[in-house]
């Protein structure tokens, strides 16, 4: 409309609007009974990214299709949300991201090669690309940076293709994942990394071989850690009832004197070797002490996706305490 009374719709203001959030403005000024020319800009509420605050946490290098399945993944390991607008991979690849790109706290980012195959894979993910300038990752090995919008460096790492690195991500269909974003060490030092889980890789999630040292990150906000959620086979993207991983129930017994005994059911993704689980009890929910050793795994059973349920049973006690709290810590093997 260019001339005429204000439309109903039209925000008007005499001072200034305060953002809460990120957004994309349009404005027009009315005066003397004409609009002028649209004037629109985005407004980004977070800050650019500095050195520490991302982390390539995996890389497709050489997948089953050629140049298809490419990609990389890079988590933003800061309390903040971070713009993106104009960070650049560099050296072995070439990609910029856009205006307008924002990445939230824990989230990941995937750039690919071909970003709508990809996509249609794995629906839901955060994903960028492709990649530019005719780039493609080395199935030999290279060198990657991440620089910021001012060409500053961010990170950088040289990956290989030959033994200490995995072999199963050289061709054979797995990825390379960084076995922990938040250890300390460079990045070129192949004993960071492993083979994905699965084959293709997990991209936008948090690979099942992969661990945070922050073991009680929490991204989904479900009450399970992200460890958790990886032996569990879940992903901390998507919020899971505990039901959903953990039952336990009492099972009372009369003959020959009265007694109860304790069933638990844990399911569990029998790839996550790397994270083990320890029961612990409590009978006030302050000092909590291992169970483990008393329970007994007496099955298993198949369930979804390759996982499992482990059944374990603590024999019958004579002596029923008046209440009883139990919970589950994962911890990595020494």
């Amino acid at each position: 409309r260019v001339q005429g009374a204000l439309p109903a719709e039209v925000l008007t203001y005499t001072q200034p609007i305060p953002l809460t959030q990120s957004a994309h403005l349009k404005a027009r000024a009315f005066y003397q009974g004409e609009w002028s020319a649209l004037t629109e800009a985005h407004y980004s509420m977070g800050r650019p990214p500095a050195p520490g605050d991302l982390a390539l946490t995996e890389i497709h290098y050489h997948p089953t299709e050629p140049q298809q399945g490419e990609f990389v993944e890079i988590l933003n390991m800061a309390q903040d949300t971070l713009v993106l607008d104009g960070v650049t991979l560099s050296d072995g690849l070439s990609f910029v991201f856009p205006p307008q790109s924002l990445l939230e706290p824990g989230q990941r980012v995937v750039v690919a090669q071909d970003p709508q195959s990809l996509r249609a894979a794995y629906p839901g993910i955060l994903v960028y690309g492709p990649f530019v300038n005719h780039t493609q990752l080395s199935n030999g090995g290279e060198r990657l940076s991440l620089l910021n919008a001012s060409g500053d460096l961010l990170l950088g790492l040289k990956y290989g293709d030959e033994a200490p690195w995995p072999d199963s991500a050289d061709g054979k269909g797995y990825s390379l994942v960084l076995r922990d974003p938040a250890a300390p060490g460079a990045l070129n030092d192949p004993a960071l990394w492993t083979a994905s889980h699965a084959l293709g890789g997990s991209p936008g999630v948090m690979d099942v071989n992969e661990t945070r040292s922050t073991v009680s990150s929490d991204v989904d906000a479900d009450g399970i850690p992200a460890l958790g959620e990886a032996f569990h086979g879940t992903s901390d993207a998507e919020p899971q009832k505990v039901e959903e991983v953990f039952v336990i129930r009492s099972v009372i017994q009369s003959n020959p004197e009265p007694s109860i005994a304790w069933v638990m059911d844990v399911l569990h993704d029998p790839g996550a070797t790397e994270i083990l689980m320890d029961i612990e009890v409590s009978v006030d929910l302050k000092t909590w002490q291992s169970a483990g050793i008393s329970f007994e795994k007496t099955s298993e059973v198949m369930a979804d996706e390759g996982r499992v349920w482990l059944r374990h049973t603590l024999p019958p006690m004579q002596t029923l305490p008046s209440r009883q709290f139990f919970r589950l810590k994962y911890f990595h093997p020494r």
